[in-house]
């Protein structure tokens, strides 16, 4: 997984390719926000208990699809969220 900057998706790479495999918009994840002033910046992957074939960053989570959990700058919360395998 990855969170391109200055944007509010975080993508899926294929580790064998280096390729993206899948975005994910998380526009509407924290509001309100203040435009510049605050955006995603941070994610990370919850460690899978059966990898998924190498794809996203330690596996993925047994083709249940990934959990990860995102925050922001200036964001007061984390989210936990499962995206779709």
């Amino acid at each position: 997984m990855a969170d391109p900057r200055y944007s509010d998706a975080i993508v899926k790479i294929d580790l064998a390719t280096g390729r993206v495999v899948g975005a994910y918009d998380l526009t509407d994840l924290h509001k309100p926000r203040i435009r510049g002033e605050d955006c995603l910046n941070g994610i990370a992957l919850e460690p899978a208990l059966e990898p998924d074939a190498g794809v996203g960053v330690g596996g993925g989570s047994g083709g249940s699809g990934d959990v990860v959990y995102a925050t922001g700058k200036k964001w007061r919360a984390a989210y936990r969220i499962r995206l779709g395998a």
